[in-house]
């Protein structure tokens, strides 16, 4: 569901999180209101350069699925966090490849480096 006066779209079901993200809106937080999963391979394509948006974990997991997870295109900046006071959401990569593989020009801003966990790789620079 989405808030059009500020911005802010909730996510409850991974086809949510995969339309929402497939084009991330410039100033958008998208913020998690159950476990959801990534399909492998997915991409996340701001739909112009300099786009800023924001995954709010909201104390759930988001799963990203099989060996690759997501690569973030063009000149973007994305900011993963929880804002549930001590809470539990995480970012899990259960692949051996890269959790984020991320273009030139990306800012990429993890809040928490607990909110993230990889069996692989989890940062890609320059993809």
């Amino acid at each position: 569901t989405y808030d059009e006066g500020a911005a802010k779209y909730a996510i409850y079901t991974n086809q949510d999180l995969k339309k929402a993200l497939s084009k991330p809106v410039d100033g958008a937080t998208y913020t998690v209101f159950a476990d959801v999963e990534v399909p492998s391979n997915f991409t996340m394509s701001p739909a112009r350069k300099g786009s800023s948006f924001t995954i709010d974990l909201n104390g759930y997991t988001v799963t990203l699925n099989g060996n690759t997870g997501c690569i973030v295109a063009k000149d973007a900046m994305l900011t993963v966090t929880d804002s549930i006071k001590d809470g539990n959401g995480s970012m899990v990569h259960a692949g051996a490849n890269y959790m984020f593989a991320v273009k030139n020009g990306i800012t990429f801003t993890l809040n928490d480096n607990d909110l993230c966990s990889s069996n692989g790789q989890g940062l890609i620079v320059n993809q």
